[in-house]
């Protein structure tokens, strides 16, 4: 063979290679799949199809948010043949427009010596649910709570766990559960519930039923004081108003109350000097650490002491808090019992009521709380006394003035002989009263009725008894008004007096010491009538008549 020859076989074996590389089928590429594994990770598949065996320089995917343009490259690199090959993408930043996520973007993608060629678009964001459960469904601050759910490929400062606005921080994180402590400032009171919430990039998982926030109560103070003590809380969650809670010294319920802070006060129902603190917390008490130590109220004196019967009485206290509301203090003194509001001092101020005996002393017990406490000295009731009275004569009617030492407000009865009239001490040294309708003209001896006899005034009181001196008109039809003058004209100025015309019964219409008003009722048969004027028990004939006319 020449060396023509063969050079001409070597060009034409190199052009058949030649035209068998060109004929060769390039790579191609499909996506396959794009999978969400969270709200920010998904997981890319694509496949490659190299029937010809052709050499692959790249190949990975591309991906944007809301186009096919502008594409974030993954390459893979040329590391492959042919089939199925995936990419995890975490941390995916989606934009929100109107409450929707803007979706992902991928298309995978290859390059051979022909050039790059892509698959189809795939797009679309995380659809559905990554929680599915959460335990327990109620707690306190720091306490843990189980959220299970869909976790893979997450970091701690992937997930933010929401309890009513608060951000919760995040214990453990594995693919199926994450814990987290209840956070401090929930902005609820004990018992009140919250929405939880669990934030994945732009997705929401939540609320996860309502979750029921209790009262984390650390310390309380004071530790000690008497009953109606005001103690507070350190604590998160306390109730937002005076009925969000109950609390308890052993068995008996405090008094709650709200002024921009939850408190409580000690009940008197309390019967122990050392108690326990508790909570409530649905249908479970909870204890505080600690105790109460309920300290007694201490009498320091107890004025007047000797007392006059309804003298007005004031224990006066040390170690007692008068702003306390149903919480009064038990008073016991022989012939009463009586519950006594503190005043501003807090002293127990109150009468002397149920008729003591003159003469006799009586022990002041105060109940209080778990404290009986006896005051050393007891209490000895003395009669009043009357020294002097003025004036000294006077119809009825006359204001009698009265001095001697009288319990102040209280009422008493005056006796002229055998006729009494009512008096009010307006001082402890005097009381006022009238001269009594029925008196003669005659001198009587004045006298109290009191509980253990008689009270004599000195001297005599000189009776100036009741003048009628005319009735004018002295006639007249019916409708008439007569006017009846005199002087110690004295009866009941509310009821006053009645007088019987025939049968016609008529009732004074006004009243003085000097005159009395009458109107002759209708129907009253024409004639003379004397004028007798009732009043109560007295009948009095005033010698004056009255002619009804036609």
């Amino acid at each position: 063979m020449t060396i023509t020859t063969l050079t001409l076989l070597v060009f034409l074996g190199c052009k058949k290679d030649k035209e068998r590389e060109v004929m060769l089928p390039p790579v191609g590429v499909e996506t396959s799949s794009l999978a969400f594994i969270t709200p920010i990770s998904a997981e890319l598949t694509g496949k490659l199809i190299n029937e010809g065996d052709q050499e692959i320089i790249d190949h990975g995917f591309v991906y944007s948010f809301g186009s096919d343009v502008n594409f974030t490259k993954i390459s893979l690199g040329a590391d492959v043949t042919s089939g199925f090959f995936t990419v995890t993408l975490n941390d995916l930043k989606f934009s929100v427009i109107k409450g929707i996520p803007i979706p992902l973007v991928v298309k995978a993608y290859v390059i051979d010596k022909n050039g790059i060629r892509y698959g189809e678009v795939h797009s679309g964001f995380y659809k559905g649910t990554f929680v599915t459960g959460m335990d327990p469904l109620e707690g306190k601050v720091g306490d843990v709570v189980t959220i299970n759910g869909r976790y893979k490929g997450l970091k701690p400062n992937d997930i933010k766990v929401v309890f009513g606005g608060i951000e919760a921080k995040i214990k453990t994180l594995t693919e199926n559960v994450i814990t987290v402590d209840v956070p401090k400032d929930i902005p609820v009171g004990h018992g009140e519930a919250v929405s939880v919430v669990v934030q994945i990039g732009v997705a929401s998982d939540g609320p996860l039923g309502s979750f029921i926030i209790w009262a984390n109560i650390k310390d309380f103070n004071p530790k000690s004081g008497p009953v109606g003590t005001k103690i507070t809380f350190t604590a998160d969650n306390l109730p937002k108003n005076e009925k969000g809670m109950i609390m308890y010294f052993d068995d008996d319920a405090a008094f709650n109350y709200y002024d921009r802070e939850y408190f409580i006060r000690v009940p008197s129902a309390v019967q122990k000097e050392k108690t326990k603190l508790y909570y409530s917390k649905r249908h479970e008490r909870i204890a505080l650490p600690g105790e109460f130590i309920v300290t007694p109220p201490i009498i320091r004196s107890i004025t007047p002491n000797p007392a006059l019967d309804h003298q007005e009485m004031t224990i006066h206290l040390d170690n007692i808090e008068q702003h306390m509301g149903g919480n009064e203090p038990l008073v016991k003194i022989g012939f009463l019992s009586q519950y006594i509001f503190p005043n501003k001092n807090g002293d127990l101020v109150f009468k002397l009521e149920g008729e003591p005996i003159v003469g006799k002393s009586y022990p002041v017990t105060l109940i209080y709380g778990p404290h009986t406490i006896t005051y050393p000295i007891p209490l000895t009731i003395i009669a009043p006394k009357a020294t002097d009275f003025s004036p000294k004569k006077g119809f009825p009617g006359t204001v009698v003035h009265i001095k001697g030492k009288f319990a102040k407000g209280a009422d008493y009865w005056v006796n002229f002989g055998k006729l009494s009239a009512s008096g009010n001490a307006i001082s402890d040294t005097e009381i006022i009263t009238h001269v009594p309708f029925g008196i003669e003209n005659k001198t009587y001896e004045l006298s109290l009725l009191q509980q253990a006899g008689n009270v004599k005034l000195p001297g005599v009181f000189e009776g100036q008894s009741t003048r009628f001196d005319a009735v004018l008109p002295a006639s007249g039809p019916v409708g008439t008004k007569m006017t009846i003058t005199g002087e110690g004209i004295y009866g009941n100025p509310i009821i006053g007096y009645m007088l019987n015309l025939g049968g016609s019964i008529a009732y004074s219409s006004e009243n003085t010491l000097n005159k009395i008003v009458i109107t002759v009722p209708d129907h009253t048969p024409p004639g003379m009538y004397p004028i007798k004027l009732a009043d109560g028990n007295y009948v009095i004939d005033t010698g004056l008549s009255f002619t009804v006319t036609k």
